[in-house]
């Protein structure tokens, strides 16, 4: 962000129609978090103003101040189901704004990149923090297009992790002004400090996944240090890496590994990438030409 101001309004959009009582509550406070560079400003209110018509609550930096509101982008982003990242060339040359950018992806917020300038290419930080995510180019859908698809990114993902969490029929609230039905995530235990992360049932068949089965797998088992590189990717698609992995083995540990180090976004070890293969070996379809001996994993990399 480019510009210093003396003071910082923050915007919470309300329900406009009736108050939410207590027993409404999400674990999130706000349902989206708006990041964006002050040239952008004029297009990032239009869309913060038909998020307010869709009755969400949005945090917004109004002003672009900085100087003390480091803690407040911090609880921000905390309490954000989602960040628009408003991507533009002023967008990348703020390293407040990617400050702010590589937070939300520290805190596993569901990031939903928004292409501000017509045919801009991010590249650089930005680009590496991107590079797996679907955006929404909104000068080349046009504003009511790209807004609908908006929309329809955030229904899906809440759909989903909706669909794939058991909770009980009285813990499940529905506000009938929102865009889809809130459910309440999981709260880690005391012995656990790790960001919850939304475990899926994932179908038998690892062709059949979505990208947000692919994401929460990773999670699960722990494997973050994969997520540079397998992150955005769907079920075929990983299976395609999986037949990539067992026909060069060394090969695609090292180019993987290069791969997460050039993102500066972690390293992968051996051990890491050794239970990916074996963790996923039980969502492969089996086929004839499936070899039922495959040479050691750990013989080709040592």
């Amino acid at each position: 962000k480019l510009e210093k101001e003396p003071e910082t309004t923050i915007k919470l959009v309300q329900d406009q129609s009736s108050s939410i009582s207590s027993s409404m509550v999400t674990k999130k406070q706000y349902d989206i978090m708006i990041s964006y560079a002050h040239n952008d400003k004029e297009l990032c209110h239009r869309i913060l103003s038909f998020l307010e018509k869709d009755q969400l609550h949005v945090w917004i930096d109004s002003q672009l101040m900085h100087d003390a509101t480091f803690d407040a982008m911090a609880k921000a982003i905390e309490n954000s189901e989602f960040v628009l990242v408003c991507m533009s060339d002023a967008y990348k040359q703020s390293p407040f704004c990617e400050m702010e950018a590589s937070y939300a992806v520290k805190r596993r917020c569901h990031i939903i990149p928004l292409l501000m300038t017509a045919n801009y290419k991010a590249d650089g930080w930005l680009g590496v923090l991107t590079s797996a995510l679907i955006y929404i180019d909104f000068p080349k859908l046009g504003f009511d297009k790209a807004y609908q698809e908006l929309k329809k990114q955030i229904g899906l993902f809440r759909m989903t992790n909706s669909n794939s969490t058991t909770v009980e029929q009285n813990q499940i609230y529905h506000n009938p002004n929102s865009l889809v039905d809130v459910v309440p995530k999981a709260i880690p235990s005391a012995e656990n400090n790790k960001e919850p992360c939304p475990i899926m049932n994932y179908p038998h068949n690892i062709n059949m996944w979505t990208e947000d089965h692919v994401k929460s797998f990773l999670l699960d088992k722990e494997l973050d240090a994969l997520l540079p590189v397998l992150d955005g990717m769907n079920g075929k698609l990983l299976h395609q890496a999986y037949l990539m992995c067992q026909a060069n083995q060394q090969g695609m540990f090292l180019s993987l590994k290069d791969d997460i180090n050039r993102s500066q976004r972690g390293t992968l070890s051996l051990k890491d990438y050794l239970t990916f293969l074996e963790d996923i070996k039980i969502y492969i379809p089996f086929t004839a030409n499936s070899p039922l001996n495959p040479t050691s994993t750990i013989c080709n990399l040592m």
